[in-house]
């Protein structure tokens, strides 16, 4: 099935498919559906697919301050990589805070 007989020369030809994928953000993730099937010429065959994974990556930035956006990309300002501003440090959940917030304090002993 791999090789149909081409009309003009009845010879066997390879047979050509083209997957176009669409973006459909409300196909579920481990479901795409096809929204077109045609033979575009002779043995050669185009299937469109509808599917969550053709929209591309939603950076996701709620609640951090800095850190990744899953994506590729930082949250927080651009023009700091993912980095807090000077003087803050990014906690782990991926927000900035100044030292004293992002780590708890140690009560110091003295042993007189």
């Amino acid at each position: 099935p791999f090789q149909c007989v081409d009309p003009d020369t009845q010879k066997l030809i390879s047979r050509q498919v083209t997957f176009v994928l669409t973006c459909d953000p409300n196909a579920p993730i481990f479901n795409p559906h096809a929204t077109r099937a045609e033979e575009v010429s002779t043995c050669n065959y185009e299937i469109e697919m509808a599917t969550k994974y053709a929209c591309g990556c939603a950076p996701d930035c709620s609640g951090k301050t800095c850190g990744g956006d899953g994506c590729g990309g930082y949250c927080g300002g651009d023009d700091l990589g993912g980095k807090c501003p000077e003087g803050q440090t990014c906690d782990a959940t991926e927000v900035c805070r100044d030292p004293a917030a992002a780590a708890p304090s140690k009560g110091k002993y003295t042993k007189t």
